[in-house]
């Protein structure tokens, strides 16, 4: 028999059969999931099904009608709905989703929107991650939404890898350089174009003044640059590719080369009395990164973060030396009114853990979370913290595991509220590296 219950109902459910179970019994829910990332949103009917025994609870979620399988049929089941199969008291290993941009690509673990929805998988089937989350929310997450974890991935190409020049009045942020493209930067310090000028602002008289001439350098290379993406537009339309999608670099590169070159020069020298009123950071491997609310910032070309930010789409893009995709306008007067001018301090790195075999960081605490770096030597050991809502752990280098789950560069899992499994282990020879993530870290 199959219930049907509102998604917050699910959890009492689940706590009422667990009490009650003296074998290994099957339960399936059905419920609505509204989807609001679609356009318009819409509910969708999903059912969840259950392998409820004394240690742990397996569950898989599909939106195909079914009947409730018995026990010794649950992972057919599954496999027949192309499910992912998850404990809830264990660790999700996340499947990321990869999103084409202007300047390179981006890579979601806990993305949630039209344009790329995350899932959560067993190595054999995926599952949407917001399904499986609506699949037993107290036990699973507690907090929603969640921290959104990424990769940003520049192509290392100069200007066409740049990411837009942009702040955000609420959404806090920060980076983790994970590599940095010995192609572009062959020292290995690359840079993030980070706040305004100090020598610059400090030869005018006023701050009004300041912001009044790096508008008028903006506004002067939105003009050429409105010129050229017109161009580009038609050769868009003649190659059939749509208006609004990510173009491959190497093609830019083509189209941009048969363009005339008086105007490719002034664009060039536009683009350079704007950014003289910015600066950038130089950066490296390892480096934290903090992007403070209302500072002006782009990642550069060849410089690969994984990314950390609350979980809301806010922003304000300054300038941008390709077309915006995502909307046709940029906020430049509204984001120079409210931006900040002074340069933020270095990001404070406090360590909770400091030994021979293992260190603990706290690299930023955010209102709505707080992230660690977490450094294994091998057979070395690190306990998470006993109440959680949860928390997102994704490799940096090296290999750890997480109860059945390991993960290596870039491999991420979701670490539910209920989880029975809170220690991180390094079985291999070499040191390991991963960061978490998470409210009340």
């Amino acid at each position: 028999m199959i219930v049907t219950l509102h998604s917050n109902e699910i959890d009492a459910a689940l706590d009422e059969a667990v009490a009650h179970v003296d074998q290994p019994r099957t339960l399936s829910i059905a419920f609505d999931l509204l989807e609001s990332w679609t356009a318009p949103p819409r509910y969708i009917r999903l059912t969840a099904v259950y392998l409820i025994e004394r240690d742990t609870i397996h569950t898989f979620v599909t939106d195909r009608p079914l009947d409730t399988p018995k026990p010794a049929h649950f992972f057919a089941t599954a496999n027949r709905c192309r499910a992912a199969i998850f404990a809830l008291d264990q660790p999700l290993r996340l499947a990321p989703a990869t999103v084409a941009k202007p300047w390179g690509r981006e890579i979601w673990y806990t993305g949630i929107e039209a344009r790329g929805i995350s899932g959560v998988t067993d190595a054999r089937h995926t599952t949407p991650l917001p399904w499986v989350l609506a699949s037993a929310p107290r036990r699973l997450c507690g907090v929603q939404p969640i921290v959104l974890l990424k990769v940003l991935e520049p192509s290392p190409e100069p200007v066409l890898g740049d990411l837009y020049f942009e702040l955000h009045e609420s959404k806090q942020e920060l980076y983790v350089v994970t590599q940095v493209d010995r192609r572009a930067w062959p020292d290995g310090r690359g840079v993030i174009r980070f706040g305004m000028n100090a020598a610059r602002r400090a030869s005018y008289r006023d701050d009004d003044r300041f912001r009044a001439d790096y508008l008028a350098a903006v506004r002067a290379y939105e003009s050429v640059r409105r010129t050229i993406d017109s161009l580009l537009d038609e050769k868009r339309a003649a190659a059939g590719i749509d208006l609004h999608a990510p173009v491959p670099i190497v093609l830019m590169q083509r189209w941009l080369s048969e363009l005339d070159s008086q105007l490719i020069d002034d664009e060039r020298g536009r683009r350079g009395a704007m950014d003289a009123f910015t600066q950038v950071r130089a950066v490296c491997e390892g480096d934290i990164v903090q992007l403070p609310c209302r500072l002006p910032h782009a990642l550069q070309h060849g410089v690969r973060v994984i990314e950390l930010q609350t979980p809301t789409f806010e922003r304000r893009i300054i300038a941008f030396a390709q077309k915006v995709l995502t909307q046709d306008h940029w906020d430049t007067q509204a984001a120079i009114a409210c931006m900040q001018l002074d340069n933020p301090q270095p990001s404070n790195v406090h360590a909770l853990i400091d030994e021979p075999d293992c260190t603990v960081e706290r690299i930023v605490a955010f209102d709505g979370f707080a992230a660690r770096r977490v450094r294994l030597a091998p057979a070395a050991r690190a306990d998470l913290p006993a109440e959680l809502p949860y928390a997102l752990c994704i490799g940096i280098s090296g290999e750890v595991t997480l109860g059945g789950t390991t993960l290596s560069r870039e491999v991420a899992c979701l670490v539910p509220r209920a989880t029975t499994q809170r220690t991180l282990i390094n079985h291999s020879s070499q040191d390991a590296v991963c960061l978490l993530a998470g409210p009340e870290l």
